[in-house]
């Protein structure tokens, strides 16, 4: 899933130098924290949050489907760097 949400971000961002995404296992989610040049923060949120929250779709989708563990929430934050 890793590969697969780093996948999508690098399709959208411009300057792709600057994306880190950090990994935080909880016991009833996995957060991902999104740091990215602050020209791209407007393009991963979307109007409205409508992009996030296409790819948290997606991640979601894609955990269901991939995964073999039990399906576990997932928590995107994004920061400007």
């Amino acid at each position: 899933m890793d590969e697969f949400l780093r996948y999508l971000i690098t399709e959208i961002v411009t300057n792709t130098d600057d994306l880190n995404i950090v990994k935080t296992e909880e016991p009833d989610a996995v957060v991902y924290t999104i740091s990215l040049h602050s020209d791209d923060y407007g393009k991963i949120i979307g109007k409205s949050g409508k992009t996030i929250n296409a790819i948290r779709m997606l991640l979601n989708v894609y955990n269901h489907n991939k995964e073999s563990t039990a399906a576990r929430k997932i928590i995107l934050k994004v920061d400007e760097t």
